[in-house]
């Protein structure tokens, strides 16, 4: 839960390429910072790196599950998951850019997702 703890209190920080810190943020600079800050070691800094870190999750999710969304075989974002269908993560495009609460039954996440990672 911790993780989870850490995550939401980003909620809000905006959106910055490359940036890995609540002046702004990228997908995979938001997890690697809630990861490090809870104390995990050797925490990958690009989104497809994350999709060997950790334990592959079989079946359901848990929070603090790192989550995974790929096109064309290549993992293109990461956020981490709030429960079986909420997740946290740095969005690029969209209404609201930043740091915010998505679903995984939304189309574009729900088409996209392909596995998850446990820290």
């Amino acid at each position: 839960m911790l993780l989870v703890v850490e995550a939401l209190g980003w909620l809000g920080t905006p959106y910055a390429y490359g940036g890995a810190s609540r002046e702004g943020v990228d997908c995979s600079g938001f997890v690697q910072a809630v990861l490090a800050t809870a104390g995990l070691k050797d925490v990958p800094r690009r989104s497809e790196d994350f999709a060997v870190y950790g334990e592959r999750v079989a079946g359901l999710l848990r929070p603090g599950d790192i989550l995974l969304f790929a096109r064309h075989d290549a993992v293109f974002h990461v956020g981490i998951a709030l429960s079986k269908d909420a997740f946290i993560h740095a969005a690029s495009e969209g209404p609201v850019r930043g740091v915010i609460i998505s679903n995984l039954d939304e189309s574009f996440w729900k088409k996209t997702y392909v596995g998850a990672r446990r820290p």
